[in-house]
């Protein structure tokens, strides 16, 4: 039986039997000191000079020679986790098998918990030591690696993050020989024992990306990622510290990663749902290598706005890529066993276009399956560099600039899913696109829609967007909200003729029934999208622009909340004027 346990660094304090033993030494030295003959008494008179001479005493014996240490023993054997594959949305433990602890530090304690070496399991997971003979110790395995210089690790949220290890028992150094090994905790029915595998597992699925990803750039440099785990995460809005995480996510902070990874029993565990992990971790790659424009917030299938459905369906198709499996595949329910799954190279979904997340995962799958994953990684790298939000649009711009011989294979997947764009280069902006997404409400002005993608703003000309709820057009389900769906943002376009300081104007428009829309706005500035909720006075922004094209977007915050079906925000851009 292999322990499985939280493991904090700390200071050791001086055992109280050392300090013991300590005075106790301290004391027979005094006492040897006193016992010498120093004083006098009548039955043993000291010698006065006129005495014979006491004879001379002998010398002390030498000290026998210390022992030698004990010659060095060596080590060698495996660490391994349970591996449970998710087929078709459900996990199958039926066919668990054990998978190498890979690139993981590994110890050699003692009996009191005391490192005595350490080394890196290999990709077999493997390890090989030298240690002193004739010691009880176990083997320590902590969860977490290194990724060409970058820490990764996973830690419990709902225990002070504190790092997960498992241990083996305790075996006789001399044994040449010691595995260990972290188990599922499945026992037939239910998870009756410690779920130790699963931080392993986790860690596994972030390493074959990271791996995957060094194969084509061996020179990438990955900011620190942290993952974070526990039996007690579950789709609850919250307090992270008490497992309420909201779903499996990633959240970036200054200068670290972080993904939360839901393990409730019976509700929704993802330590085994690579898919679903390497999602996450495309996000991080976003963070880490590119750029991602997107609100976040709570999806499905349903048109989304236009950022929020190429980020999510980046991270279904880049999960495809990385673990190489032609689906994507989530468990969750009673015994993880009433998922779905998603085909990335199968039939076109019902619903298509540039605002469907479904579409795009199909998209960058099939992409990557014809033209490889190095085009696209290079693409994600240049999108960083886009002048417009980050959408399919800019992304296959960028495909087309990295790689010309490309350009005909994107161009027919695109064209496959009802997404127009323009065959040459340079333009990230969807201006040939046609596809309204099937947004069409009755009684809405006609600037309410979608298209064109980017509204036109002239200088010193006023303009007028418009903001809309389509969560009872297209039948949303109320969980997932009203915000960051298709038609919230209205998306606007402004071509600086040359550089300087621009005021942009915003002022909501008022309704028929006296109220007024709730400016929300977003601009593209320094290469991050950056809101202002609500706009401060004296409404307007001013805003420091390059030569060339400025993006923006805007939206009724009363839209957004539900408030209202539908509401108009007029907007201007005025040149500043000079100090």
């Amino acid at each position: 039986m292999h322990n499985f346990f939280l493991w904090l660094r700390a200071q050791t304090a001086t055992p109280k039997r050392f300090l013991q033993g300590a005075l106790a030494g301290l004391a027979l030295s005094l006492l040897a000191a006193c016992g010498g003959g120093g004083s006098s008494d009548s039955q043993n008179p000291v010698p006065d000079a006129s005495s014979s001479p006491l004879p001379a005493a002998p010398l002390p014996a030498a000290p026998p020679p210390a022992a030698p240490p004990p010659a060095p023993v060596s080590l060698s054997g495996r660490a391994t986790f349970d591996y449970v594959p998710n087929q078709s949305g459900q996990l199958i433990y039926g066919k668990t098998e054990a998978r190498p602890i890979r690139n993981a530090t590994l110890e050699v304690v003692d009996k009191d918990g005391k490192a005595l070496t350490r080394t890196t399991t290999d990709d077999q997971g493997r390890y090989s030591v030298s240690l002193p003979s004739d010691q009880t110790v176990r083997l320590r395995v902590l969860a977490q690696i290194d990724a060409n210089g970058t820490p990764i690790a996973v830690t419990d949220n709902t225990r002070a993050e504190a790092l997960y290890a498992v241990e083996s028992p305790a075996f006789a150094s001399n044994t040449g020989t010691a595995n260990v090994h972290a188990a599922s905790g499945w026992t037939g029915s239910a998870y009756s024992e410690s779920r130790s595998a699963a931080p392993f597992a986790i860690l596994d699925t972030v390493y074959r990306a990271q791996r995957r990803l060094l194969a084509l750039d061996p020179a990438a440099r990955f900011k620190p990622l942290r993952l974070h785990w526990s039996t007690a995460n579950k789709p609850a809005s919250g307090n992270p510290a008490s497992g309420d995480i909201e779903g499996t996510s990633f959240k970036p902070t200054l200068g670290m990663g972080h993904i939360y990874v839901l393990g409730q029993a019976e509700v929704d565990t993802d330590e085994y749902d690579e898919s679903v992990i390497t999602h996450e971790w495309g996000h991080y790659y976003q963070w880490t290598f590119s750029r991602d424009d997107s609100p976040g917030g709570p999806h499905g299938n349903e048109p989304l706005e236009m950022t929020l459905a190429f980020s999510e369906g980046w991270g279904d198709g880049l999960s495809g890529i990385i673990n190489e499996r032609h689906d994507y595949s989530d468990s969750l329910g009673p015994s993880q066993s009433s998922g779905f799954w998603l085909l990335l190279d199968g039939a076109l979904p019902l619903e298509t276009g540039w605002s469907r997340a479904y579409s795009i995962a199909q998209i960058v799958f099939q992409l990557g399956q014809q033209a490889g994953f190095s085009s696209i990684h290079q693409a994600m790298k240049n999108l960083a560099n886009t002048p417009a939000f980050t959408s399919i649009f800019a992304f296959s711009d960028a495909v087309r600039r990295n790689n010309p011989n490309a350009g005909d294979t994107i161009d027919q997947l695109l064209r496959a899913h009802s997404i127009v764009t323009s065959k040459q280069s340079g333009d990230p902006f969807g201006t040939n696109e046609t596809n309204d997404g099937g947004l069409a409400i009755p009684g809405v002005p006609p600037l309410a829609l979608v298209m064109p993608i980017y509204q036109p703003l002239t200088l010193n000309t006023p303009s007028r967007g418009c903001s809309v709820n389509a969560a009872p057009l297209f039948k949303i389900d109320p969980a997932l909200g009203i915000p960051n769906k298709l038609g919230n943002q209205r998306f606007m376009r402004f071509d600086a003729l040359e550089a300087g300081w621009y005021r942009l104007y915003v002022q909501g428009v008022t309704r028929s029934d006296g109220t007024q829309a709730q400016p929300v706005l977003s601009v593209l500035e320094r290469g991050a999208r950056n809101w202002y909720r609500p706009l401060p006075p004296p409404g307007y922004r001013l805003m420091n622009l390059q030569a060339g094209p400025a993006v923006l977007s805007l939206e009724d915050k009363d839209v957004t909340d539900g408030k209202v079906l539908a509401g108009c925000i007029d907007v201007m851009i005025t040149k500043a004027p000079a100090n």
